[in-house]
């Protein structure tokens, strides 16, 4: 046993053993109806906290959640198919100020610190078209250097927990209803 550690150079541990340590869980929001309780557009942003996240004591609840799990090392993104600079806004705007949340820079496979993504992934990030797992699979994974095991994805859309199970193998899903204000605005159309 002794001559196995000593195989290491002193004071460095095996490249396998820092990918180990360096990685971190991951849990990937939805932004519409998911982390926010509705579709949220320009008109959303006046009022933010109580349009679009549903009043001040459910950003109180979002918060608690949010400090608790960046507490724990678990690295928090947003994957939606809303654009990033909205819901940036919503996020930092001055009733809610939820957005140092998701501070990670994730790597697109390029080096220049311009071609780095958020760790909030608006649909520029990965395609309009394409199905959430590619910025999974593409983006999240190699940058934070996780496997899909590492990784629970929320969001409220069945479809998109559809994909993500069949193309993350191994990725944890949370299908999360949609807030009862807009389930009832859907049916009223």
């Amino acid at each position: 046993r002794a001559q196995q550690y000593r195989s290491e150079k002193p004071g460095r541990m095996s490249e396998a053993h820092n990918q180990q340590r360096e990685r971190h869980p991951v849990v990937v929001f939805d932004f519409d109806s998911t982390l926010a309780t509705c579709e949220v557009g320009m008109f959303t942003l006046n009022d933010a906290a109580n349009r679009a996240f549903g009043g001040q004591a459910r950003v109180e609840m979002l918060r608690n959640l949010l400090e608790n799990l960046h507490r724990r090392g678990i690295k928090l993104v947003i994957v939606s198919y809303n654009t990033k600079a909205l819901i940036q806004k919503a996020l930092a705007d001055r009733n809610v100020e939820l957005l140092h949340f998701f501070n990670e820079k994730l790597s697109r496979l390029q080096t220049s610190e311009r071609d780095r993504a958020s760790s909030v992934m608006g649909w520029e990030a990965f395609g309009a078209e394409a199905p959430k797992s590619t910025a999974i699979t593409g983006i999240i994974l190699p940058s934070l250097g996780a496997s899909p095991k590492d990784v629970l994805f929320v969001d409220d859309d069945p479809s998109n927990i559809r994909d993500v199970e069949h193309n993350v193998p191994g990725c944890q899903t949370l299908h999360v209803e949609k807030p009862i204000q807009n389930r009832s605005r859907e049916t009223s159309a």
